[in-house]
């Protein structure tokens, strides 16, 4: 019973980070699912920023892709909820 709980777990814990269109498109369709880490076509895997993700045990791997407006974008929410007011971070944000 205790390995149904823990799978179960992980099965909540994969859905709330990647949400239900994203886990359906890394599984596949029940009938023929994707193999380990592959999706069916590249349009699939390219739309999304999230490109791969793996959880083994209690460790979530994500791997994030993004283009230059994305990435800037997202350094400047970031920097805008945690200010540097002596920009001792500053090195590697050109």
């Amino acid at each position: 019973f205790a390995s149904f709980v823990f799978q179960y777990y992980g099965l909540v814990i994969d859905l709330l980070n990647l949400g239900l269109t994203r886990a359906s498109e890394i599984a596949g369709p029940p009938q023929v699912p994707n193999d380990y880490l592959c999706f069916k076509d590249v349009a699939t895997e390219m739309h999304h920023p999230i490109r791969m993700y793996t959880r083994y045990i209690d460790k979530v791997f994500m791997v994030f892709r993004f283009d230059a407006d994305e990435a800037r974008d997202l350094i400047q929410r970031f920097l805008t909820e945690h200010p540097d007011p002596n920009n001792e971070n500053i090195v590697g944000y050109n």
